[in-house]
Order: C-alpha cells, then sequence, then structure tokens
C-alpha cells in the first residue's frame, strides 16, 4: 500500500497555530484510554460483558516539524457479549466510526470541508494549519463512504480562517455533531447514541420521514414526554399499549442519538412498576411507532 506523500509545509505558520494544535491533539488524544461499557442491541444487554484488553488505534497522522509523520495512538478495550450473542464490540466512547481509520472528530472535519472546499484545498490546509496528514483520496473516500452532498465550492480563503473550524471539529468537548439521514446539524446538547433492532416497515417509515424533515428520536421521546408531564397516565399507559411495532420478520438496527436527560426520562418511567414495557427497547420502538403514526407515515390501529 502505498504511504503518504511527503509535504513542504509553510514556515510561517508553525509558532502562531501548527505548534499550538499539535500540543492540544497530543495532550488529548495521546494514549488516552477509552473503556466505557457497549450496548448490545441483540440481547439488549449493557452490563454482561467480557474484557477482551486494550487495542491500540490512530486517531490521527501529525507531520512533526523536522518533516516526519508521527502516529496519534489511542487505547480502546474490546468486549465480547456473555449474555447470548457472544459479538465482539469496542468501547462505546471509543471515537471511531466504523470502517473508518481515522478518529471521528477528523473524519467529520473532513466531511464539513468537503461541502464547500476542493479535496486538494483541504488536504493542504489541514497539513499546514494543523500539522494533520490526510491524504485527498482518504477525503474522497469519506465523501462516497457518508454520502457528502457537494456544493459549489466557495472562493479560497485565507488558510487562518480555518482555524475555529479546525479546533471546533477537534477539541469541542461540550457538543457533539450528528448527521441524522446524511445531512449535517449543530446541537448544543450532550449526547448519546444506542443501536436499536426495529421492523424493516418502521425503518422505512423514519427514513421516508427524514427526507422532508430532521428526524430523530427525540422528537419522539419529547412527545411523549409532554403527555407524561400533563399527568394524563393513563393517556400515555394507552399511548404504549396500543402502539407495539409492526409484525415483520426483517429487522432493521439504525443508531439512534438521543439527549442525555431523555434517556434518563425513559429509565424513570421503566423504574415505575407497569405492564406495557419490559425495557428500554420496547419503550423505544413503541414511541417511535407511535410517532409515526401520528405523522401519518404508518397506518393507525384500528
Amino acid at each position: 500500500m502505498q504511504g503518504p506523500r511527503s509535504k513542504l509545509l509553510l514556515k510561517s505558520y508553525r509558532k502562531p497555530f501548527r505548534d499550538p494544535i499539535l500540543k492540544k491533539i497530543r495532550n488529548q488524544f495521546k494514549n488516552r484510554e477509552y473503556k466505557k461499557l457497549p450496548y448490545c442491541s441483540r440481547c439488549d444487554n449493557d452490563e454482561y460483558f467480557r474484557f477482551l484488553g486494550l487495542r491500540e488505534r490512530t486517531f490521527c497522522q501529525v507531520i512533526t516539524n523536522e518533516g516526519d509523520f508521527e502516529k496519534i495512538q489511542l487505547k480502546v478495550a474490546r468486549y465480547r457479549c456473555n449474555k447470548h450473542c457472544r459479538k465482539i464490540f469496542i468501547a462505546s466512547d471509543a471515537p471511531f466510526y466504523s470502517n473508518c481509520r481515522y478518529g471521528k472528530q477528523i473524519v467529520d472535519l473532513c466531511r464539513f470541508l468537503a461541502k464547500e472546499h476542493p479535496v486538494l484545498e483541504i488536504e493542504r490546509t489541514l497539513a499546514n494549519i494543523a500539522g494533520i496528514q490526510i491524504d485527498r483520496d482518504t477525503i474522497r473516500r469519506y465523501i462516497t463512504k457518508f454520502k457528502v452532498t457537494i456544493g459549489p465550492h466557495k472562493n479560497k480563503k485565507c488558510y487562518t480562517d480555518f482555524i475555529p473550524i479546525i479546533e471546533k471539529f477537534l477539541f469541542n468537548d461540550d457538543t457533539k455533531r450528528k448527521f441524522p439521514m446524511g445531512r449535517k446539524s449543530w446541537t448544543k446538547h450532550l449526547y448519546e447514541s444506542k443501536s436499536i433492532d426495529i421492523p424493516k416497515p418502521l425503518f422505512d417509515a423514519l427514513r421516508e420521514y427524514g427526507k422532508k424533515n430532521d428526524i430523530t428520536l427525540q422528537e419522539a421521546i419529547q412527545e411523549l414526554k409532554r403527555v407524561w408531564d400533563s399527568g394524563n397516565k393513563q393517556e400515555f399507559e394507552n399511548i404504549l399499549i396500543y402502539n407495539p411495532p409492526p409484525d415483520s420478520k426483517e429487522h432493521i438496527r439504525p443508531r439512534f442519538q438521543v439527549d442525555k436527560s431523555q434517556f434518563e426520562f425513559i429509565e424513570d418511567i421503566l423504574k415505575e412498576k407497569n405492564r406495557y414495557c419490559d425495557n428500554p427497547t420496547d419503550f423505544i420502538r413503541r414511541a417511535l411507532t407511535w410517532y409515526m403514526r401520528e405523522k401519518g407515515y404508518l397506518p393507525k390501529k384500528k
């Protein structure tokens, strides 16, 4: 496999921009360990796992002042589901997408910049401003993999105009980007994600609704929470009792992102002894089914 091509970096950007960003990357990511337990949606398991050890992953590759390449390595825990399926997972807080070599922050940064800038300009900008080595071919693969919609290219910016964007994607721990249905939007809340098995008819309804609306799971949970907060518990129970997910032999496992406080709401509801839900996954399936029926994308129960 062809290695990265050497780059001649602009010396004038070294001290004011490149050195501080490289120092932040090393301090924040180098040799950092990620050990948070994953969630197995197949078994609805979030506690019975066997620890398989730590494995080194490359968060990014940076260019040193001497012109050499240095890998910023992380340590990611691997687990095996010990409940039923024996499937192997990585730590849920590990910053990696499936089948992507570099970290999520690097991938998301490339995806965002690729909407308005040529890949060659992105490659040169990240190298000169942040000292990050990423080839144009890698950026093209991300565009293809994540189906990035490329708009008209803007006029070339000064390198310094990219600094706030780079720092926001790499070092902003207070926010997490979400890309519902392939589109980018920002959120000021801290999000968690869970992969959940849902019937294909429900998934098709969500995808059809998502073409016109920024559909995410938190919309359905927010609507249910309004019913709960209104004090009408009978209506709340009826919503969950009479909205089981559609019957289907085929299931899809999408990953949903929800505000952490809404996950806490689900847990609080399930702590009460009730007869309408057994676990968080069942609750989420029924909430989505009810919401899609209210929006007219699934037929209502007679």
